[in-house]
């Protein structure tokens, strides 16, 4: 008896639960890894990707798998990079994690066929609606930018004749209660899509070669965070000057540096004469204090940074962002910023900015300190050049 109540039991609760949660259950680690380990997989549109982690870290790398008859998404497993090719990939859709030192990092970048690094390549499509009108348009994010996406995109259903019914920015999936993976129950059951640093974590250094959408949430500090395009907020775009989700890129902490090779919540339609067509709502809030802040592109995002004494601080030297090397793999790649010239600081008009930041060598008091390098040999970086905002 007791045999058949539990198994009439579980069938009660099979009904019970949505076909989604139940295949949940058999995927329960998802791809968690740790310092030191890497993982290579292919997107939705099968670009190849490769993920590694230094330091002391722990993360939940969040796959979505788009539904083909209604463009429904639930979480999954990613999609390794060497499959066979008839195996599709699946899209990064949330990178929570779990615990993380100043001292850590996550770097994203495209690899090749042959697993060699290939970053900078052209941006992924993306479909989203006017800031004008409200109608279906192409987003034209920055050239070079980088293939990666971070978060979903709907497909072109079959049986449909929708136009540009694809490649749309999906921001949420449902979650079982009792949380996933590694990853808590979040409220509402939904998981958004993003990057999530939790605990009151800092993270040393976040590089993402694409396209930034969703939510970042950062419960400590950061110190560098880099991506090709950032549009964080209402990714699938809304009116012109409107922000739909407040503080949809959060830092409790500080943020040394935050580097965008593209566009910040838009694309390269606004011009001085053109009204922009595509408007995400980027809200940046950063409750201690921020380094520079640079884009090559637009940048359309409300920030605020608070510059609060109670910290948490990130308590490190800064560093010198250009890294030049000769016969060594992309920079981006070793987890250093260089084969490009928007990292580079070899002139007076391209500057690395300095901040004025509590420093454990003054006793805690503001100060500007740096470490970095100059290479005369070969004329490889014989100078380099900073900057310090002045208040008069």
């Amino acid at each position: 008896m007791a045999t058949r109540s539990t198994l009439s039991k579980t069938k009660r609760t099979q009904r019970s639960s949505s076909a989604t949660f139940e295949r949940l259950e058999e995927r329960r680690m998802l791809t968690t890894l740790y310092g030191g380990q890497t993982f290579a997989f292919k997107d939705l549109l099968n670009n190849k990707f490769r993920i590694e982690l230094e330091g002391q870290i722990q993360a939940e790398f969040v796959g979505a798998a788009v539904n083909p008859s209604n463009n429904a998404i639930r979480p999954a497993q990613l999609i390794s990079a060497f499959t066979p090719p008839e195996v599709n990939g699946l899209d990064l859709f949330a990178i929570y994690v779990v615990r993380s030192t100043p001292q850590s990092s996550i770097r994203i970048y495209q690899i090749n066929d042959d697993g060699q690094p290939i970053p900078f390549q052209e941006p992924t499509p993306l479909n989203a609606f006017s800031a004008q009108v409200g109608e279906i348009r192409a987003v034209a994010l920055a050239e070079n930018s980088g293939a990666g996406y971070l978060g979903a995109r709907t497909i072109d259903l079959d049986g449909t004749d929708i136009e540009l019914e694809d490649n749309r920015p999906i921001l949420a999936l449902g979650i079982p209660a009792s949380g996933f993976g590694v990853i808590p129950p979040q409220p509402g059951n939904f998981l958004r899509a993003g990057l999530s640093v939790n605990g009151g974590s800092s993270l040393g250094r976040f590089i993402f070669d694409g396209t930034v959408s969703g939510f970042v949430n950062i419960t400590g500090s950061i110190g560098d965070f880099y991506c090709g395009n950032l549009i964080t907020g209402a990714s699938r775009g809304i009116t012109a000057g409107g922000i739909t989700f407040a503080d949809n890129f959060n830092v409790n902490g500080d943020v040394r540096n935050l580097l965008v090779k593209g566009y910040v919540g838009t694309d390269d339609t606004a011009t001085s004469t053109t009204a922009v067509q595509y408007w995400t709502g980027t809200d940046i809030q950063i409750r201690g204090s921020l380094g520079q802040f640079r884009a090559v592109n637009n940048i359309a995002a409300r920030v605020d940074v608070r510059n609060a004494l109670a910290g948490p601080f990130l308590n490190t030297v800064q560093r010198e962002l250009e890294f030049k090397a000769a016969d060594l793999l992309p920079p981006l790649a070793i987890g250093e910023f260089g084969g490009n010239e928007f990292f580079f600081n070899d002139t007076f008009n391209t500057p690395q900015y300095l901040p004025s930041i509590p420093d454990s060598v003054f006793n805690g008091s503001p100060a500007v300190r740096v470490v970095g390098n100059i290479t005369s040999v070969d004329e490889v970086d014989p100078t380099d050049f900073y900057a310090i905002p002045l208040l008069a």
